[in-house]
Protein backbone atom coordinates (compact mmCIF):
# COMPACT_ATOMS: atom_id res chain seq x y z
CA UNK A 1 0.00 0.00 0.00
CA UNK A 2 1.58 3.43 -0.56
CA UNK A 3 1.95 6.07 1.79
CA UNK A 4 -0.81 8.16 0.03
CA UNK A 5 -3.10 5.07 0.11
CA UNK A 6 -2.29 4.88 3.98
CA UNK A 7 -3.27 8.80 4.38
CA UNK A 8 -6.37 8.22 2.44
CA UNK A 9 -7.17 5.07 4.64
CA UNK A 10 -6.96 7.16 8.05
CA UNK A 11 -8.48 9.86 7.01
CA UNK A 12 -11.46 7.66 6.20
CA UNK A 13 -11.00 6.13 9.82
CA UNK A 14 -11.14 9.31 11.26
CA UNK A 15 -14.40 10.25 9.58
CA UNK A 16 -15.95 6.95 10.59
CA UNK A 17 -14.66 7.62 14.23
CA UNK A 18 -16.18 10.55 14.59
CA UNK A 19 -19.50 9.71 12.97
CA UNK A 20 -20.07 6.75 15.21
CA UNK A 21 -19.09 9.28 18.34
CA UNK A 22 -21.87 11.59 17.44
CA UNK A 23 -24.55 9.54 15.77
CA UNK A 24 -27.33 12.16 16.54
CA UNK A 25 -26.04 15.08 14.90
CA UNK A 26 -28.64 15.19 12.05
CA UNK A 27 -31.38 17.26 12.81
CA UNK A 28 -35.04 15.42 13.10
CA UNK A 29 -37.67 15.97 15.25
CA UNK A 30 -37.07 14.90 18.72
CA UNK A 31 -33.86 17.60 18.39
CA UNK A 32 -36.39 20.07 18.05
CA UNK A 33 -38.74 21.19 21.40
CA UNK A 34 -41.93 23.38 21.04
CA UNK A 35 -42.28 25.37 24.29
CA UNK A 36 -45.01 23.14 25.06
CA UNK A 37 -42.70 19.69 25.29
CA UNK A 38 -39.95 21.25 26.39
CA UNK A 39 -41.45 23.02 29.62
CA UNK A 40 -44.77 21.36 30.20
CA UNK A 41 -46.41 23.74 32.07
CA UNK A 42 -46.60 24.13 35.98
CA UNK A 43 -47.79 26.77 38.68
CA UNK A 44 -45.75 29.86 39.41
CA UNK A 45 -43.93 29.76 42.24
CA UNK A 46 -45.65 33.07 44.45
CA UNK A 47 -43.71 35.48 45.64
CA UNK A 48 -43.43 36.07 49.14
CA UNK A 49 -45.08 39.50 50.49
CA UNK A 50 -43.22 42.38 52.40
CA UNK A 51 -43.15 40.63 56.18
CA UNK A 52 -41.72 41.19 59.48
CA UNK A 53 -39.25 39.60 61.00
CA UNK A 54 -37.64 39.46 64.58
CA UNK A 55 -34.49 38.90 65.28
CA UNK A 56 -32.54 38.17 68.52
CA UNK A 57 -29.23 40.28 68.99
CA UNK A 58 -26.28 39.32 71.21
CA UNK A 59 -27.21 39.51 74.73
CA UNK A 60 -25.90 42.00 77.57
CA UNK A 61 -24.52 40.92 80.83
CA UNK A 62 -23.00 42.69 83.85
CA UNK A 63 -22.21 40.83 87.15
CA UNK A 64 -23.12 42.54 90.56
CA UNK A 65 -20.77 46.03 91.27
CA UNK A 66 -20.59 46.85 95.14
CA UNK A 67 -21.10 50.07 93.59
CA UNK A 68 -23.73 49.80 91.34
CA UNK A 69 -23.13 49.54 87.30
CA UNK A 70 -24.30 51.78 84.50
CA UNK A 71 -23.35 51.04 80.88
CA UNK A 72 -24.30 51.64 77.28
CA UNK A 73 -23.62 49.00 74.70
CA UNK A 74 -24.57 48.80 70.36
CA UNK A 75 -26.32 46.64 69.43
CA UNK A 76 -28.11 45.42 65.77
CA UNK A 77 -26.55 44.98 62.67
CA UNK A 78 -25.29 48.02 60.63
CA UNK A 79 -27.29 46.78 57.45
CA UNK A 80 -31.25 45.93 58.38
CA UNK A 81 -31.65 43.56 55.11
CA UNK A 82 -34.90 45.57 55.00
CA UNK A 83 -36.53 48.26 56.42
CA UNK A 84 -35.74 49.25 60.43
CA UNK A 85 -39.52 49.19 62.66
CA UNK A 86 -38.46 48.44 66.02
CA UNK A 87 -36.34 47.80 68.85
CA UNK A 88 -36.81 46.56 72.22
CA UNK A 89 -34.65 44.98 75.64
CA UNK A 90 -36.45 42.30 77.80
CA UNK A 91 -34.46 41.24 81.16
CA UNK A 92 -33.73 37.88 81.02
CA UNK A 93 -32.72 37.59 85.01
CA UNK A 94 -31.05 39.98 87.71
CA UNK A 95 -31.21 42.66 90.18
CA UNK A 96 -30.58 45.13 87.70
CA UNK A 97 -32.80 46.94 84.49
CA UNK A 98 -32.71 46.75 80.82
CA UNK A 99 -34.01 49.77 78.68
CA UNK A 100 -33.67 50.83 75.14
CA UNK A 101 -32.31 54.19 75.14
CA UNK A 102 -34.22 57.01 73.28
CA UNK A 103 -34.12 60.47 73.49
CA UNK A 104 -37.62 61.95 74.33
CA UNK A 105 -36.16 65.82 74.50
CA UNK A 106 -38.71 66.54 71.56
CA UNK A 107 -41.91 64.57 72.59
CA UNK A 108 -43.33 65.49 69.06
CA UNK A 109 -40.84 63.36 67.45
CA UNK A 110 -38.70 60.98 69.88
CA UNK A 111 -35.53 59.36 68.56
CA UNK A 112 -34.94 55.64 69.45
CA UNK A 113 -32.08 54.46 66.44
CA UNK A 114 -28.24 55.43 67.21
CA UNK A 115 -27.57 56.84 64.17
CA UNK A 116 -30.06 59.10 65.10
CA UNK A 117 -29.12 59.73 69.24
CA UNK A 118 -25.39 59.86 68.07
CA UNK A 119 -26.22 62.77 65.80
CA UNK A 120 -28.41 64.29 67.72
CA UNK A 121 -25.99 64.52 71.04
CA UNK A 122 -22.99 61.94 71.03
CA UNK A 123 -22.75 62.76 75.03
CA UNK A 124 -26.24 62.39 76.13
CA UNK A 125 -26.56 60.92 79.54
CA UNK A 126 -28.52 58.08 80.58
CA UNK A 127 -28.46 56.70 84.07
CA UNK A 128 -24.79 57.24 85.79
CA UNK A 129 -23.24 57.22 82.32
CA UNK A 130 -22.97 58.66 78.34
CA UNK A 131 -23.43 56.85 75.32
CA UNK A 132 -20.05 57.94 74.17
CA UNK A 133 -18.52 55.00 73.70
CA UNK A 134 -21.47 53.59 71.92
CA UNK A 135 -21.49 56.44 69.57
CA UNK A 136 -17.63 55.88 69.21
CA UNK A 137 -18.08 51.90 68.39
CA UNK A 138 -21.24 52.95 65.71
CA UNK A 139 -18.84 55.58 64.33
CA UNK A 140 -16.29 52.60 64.17
CA UNK A 141 -18.56 50.00 62.38
CA UNK A 142 -19.10 51.81 59.18
CA UNK A 143 -21.26 54.70 57.78
CA UNK A 144 -24.75 55.50 58.57
CA UNK A 145 -27.52 53.60 55.99
CA UNK A 146 -30.25 56.25 57.28
CA UNK A 147 -34.04 54.27 57.94
CA UNK A 148 -31.78 50.73 56.97
CA UNK A 149 -29.31 51.26 59.77
CA UNK A 150 -30.74 48.80 62.55
CA UNK A 151 -28.43 49.90 65.19
CA UNK A 152 -29.42 50.74 68.57
CA UNK A 153 -28.35 51.41 72.01
CA UNK A 154 -29.17 49.10 74.93
CA UNK A 155 -28.61 50.34 78.58
CA UNK A 156 -27.92 48.04 81.33
CA UNK A 157 -27.64 49.18 84.91
CA UNK A 158 -27.69 48.03 88.65
CA UNK A 159 -28.00 49.41 92.31
CA UNK A 160 -25.43 49.82 94.55
CA UNK A 161 -24.89 46.74 97.04
CA UNK A 162 -24.63 46.98 100.58
CA UNK A 163 -23.15 44.44 103.36
CA UNK A 164 -23.71 41.23 102.76
CA UNK A 165 -22.47 41.59 98.80
CA UNK A 166 -23.82 39.10 96.91
CA UNK A 167 -21.60 38.42 93.83
CA UNK A 168 -24.67 35.93 92.39
CA UNK A 169 -26.52 39.14 91.47
CA UNK A 170 -26.05 39.60 87.88
CA UNK A 171 -27.97 40.90 85.16
CA UNK A 172 -28.57 39.67 81.59
CA UNK A 173 -30.81 41.61 78.70
CA UNK A 174 -31.91 40.19 75.58
CA UNK A 175 -32.21 42.82 72.94
CA UNK A 176 -34.05 42.62 69.68
CA UNK A 177 -34.92 44.16 66.46
CA UNK A 178 -38.02 43.89 64.06
CA UNK A 179 -37.25 44.40 60.33
CA UNK A 180 -39.81 44.57 57.46
CA UNK A 181 -38.53 42.15 54.38
CA UNK A 182 -38.91 43.52 51.38
CA UNK A 183 -40.57 41.05 48.41
CA UNK A 184 -39.10 38.63 47.58
CA UNK A 185 -39.57 36.10 44.21
CA UNK A 186 -38.21 33.10 42.73
CA UNK A 187 -35.83 33.22 39.63
CA UNK A 188 -37.90 32.59 36.84
CA UNK A 189 -38.02 29.03 35.13
CA UNK A 190 -35.25 28.26 32.54
CA UNK A 191 -36.75 28.75 29.00
CA UNK A 192 -35.39 26.10 27.63
CA UNK A 193 -34.34 22.19 29.45
CA UNK A 194 -31.20 21.56 30.24
CA UNK A 195 -29.54 20.79 27.17
CA UNK A 196 -31.24 22.68 25.25
CA UNK A 197 -30.95 26.48 23.92
CA UNK A 198 -33.36 29.36 22.93
CA UNK A 199 -33.62 29.65 19.48
CA UNK A 200 -37.35 31.54 18.76
CA UNK A 201 -37.91 33.64 21.54
CA UNK A 202 -41.48 34.82 22.35
CA UNK A 203 -42.25 38.54 21.23
CA UNK A 204 -41.77 39.56 24.65
CA UNK A 205 -38.74 37.70 25.29
CA UNK A 206 -40.26 36.37 28.36
CA UNK A 207 -40.41 32.87 26.92
CA UNK A 208 -38.98 30.36 24.14
CA UNK A 209 -41.14 29.22 21.59
CA UNK A 210 -38.67 26.76 20.27
CA UNK A 211 -35.80 24.88 22.07
CA UNK A 212 -32.76 22.96 20.06
CA UNK A 213 -30.12 20.65 21.23
CA UNK A 214 -27.12 22.84 22.07
CA UNK A 215 -24.57 21.13 19.90
CA UNK A 216 -27.07 21.94 16.80
CA UNK A 217 -27.68 25.24 14.59
CA UNK A 218 -30.79 26.59 15.08
CA UNK A 219 -33.05 26.06 12.20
Amino acid sequence: MTTQSRICLLAWLALVGCTAAEPDLEIDEPELLMTEQALPGSPDAACVPPHDVWINDPQVWHGSDLFGFSENTLRGPRDCGGQRMSRSVNQVYGTGWCDVVSDWSDPAHPIFWANELCARDPNMQVGNSTIAQACQDFSNGGSDLGDGDCRYIVHIGGPQYVPPFDPANETLCQPSHVTRAPESCPPPPPLCPTGYKCCEFSDDHTSCDLCVRKHLYCP
